[in-house]
């Protein structure tokens, strides 16, 4: 099981972080599709410092977190759901429809953070 930690939207002066437990083995059939993960964090955590370099504004990184938090616990969400479904130790169909739009969604959320 793999942590990761996020800053999630500001509500007043600083991001509320959220953690989110993956079990990478279960839910990346590639290295590739871990890879999205781990960009989204260093993409999210440089528009973090953007906002506090004033270089961005609130709104700006607000937008960006958030469609960043939501690819990611929609993800959690279907990941997990098939880990239950398809029992524990058995993994995922790497091209199950709802695995694979999950992942769409989240490397759709990865390059809007390039914005």
């Amino acid at each position: 099981m793999s942590k990761i930690s996020i800053n999630g939207p500001i509500s007043s002066n600083n991001a509320t972080p959220f953690s989110i437990n993956i079990d990478f083995k279960n839910c990346c059939p590639s290295k590739e599709q871990e890879k999205i993960f781990i960009s989204m964090q260093s993409k999210l955590n440089d528009k973090y410092n953007m906002y506090m370099d004033g270089k961005i504004n609130k709104e700006e990184y607000n937008e960006k977190a958030s469609i960043a938090e939501n690819a990611i616990k929609n993800f959690v969400s279907v990941c997990n759901l098939q880990a239950l479904n398809n029992g524990k130790n058995k993994g995922i169909n790497p091209y199950d429809s709802d695995m694979n739009n999950a992942w769409m969604e989240l490397n759709k959320a990865n390059q809007e953070l390039y914005k």
